[in-house]
């Protein structure tokens, strides 16, 4: 944090993210419709993280008669996670381990 924001480098680190997370394939977030009036949103790590707030606002959008823009992320394909059946969570973790090695270093 310090080397991006040198102004933070004596602030303390109280609390830091550490639980379970949704991700997708494409990185970017989930958005669909899986029944009339039920509207689902997921999948906020990579690039999707700095979508969540609007996520947020689009289905209440949503909720209050405007679907318009919405639906415009519902439409984006979802590609299926590599792995299928038996190979998905083991791939995942290694995936996973690599993404925090990453943000270690």
């Amino acid at each position: 944090m310090a080397k991006i924001y040198p102004q933070f480098a004596d602030v303390r680190i109280d609390h830091a993210w550490g639980g379970t997370l949704a991700i997708t394939a494409s990185r970017m977030p989930y958005f669909r419709r899986p029944r009339p009036g039920l509207y689902v949103t997921g999948g906020f790590s990579g690039h999707g993280v700095s979508i969540a707030n609007l996520a947020g606002r689009l289905v209440a959008e949503t909720g209050n008669g405007d679907a318009t823009r919405f639906d415009t992320f519902a439409k984006l394909p979802m590609i299926p996670f590599p792995g299928r059946k038996f190979l998905r969570t083991p791939i995942q973790a290694l995936a996973m381990t690599w993404s925090s090695l990453l943000d270690r270093i």
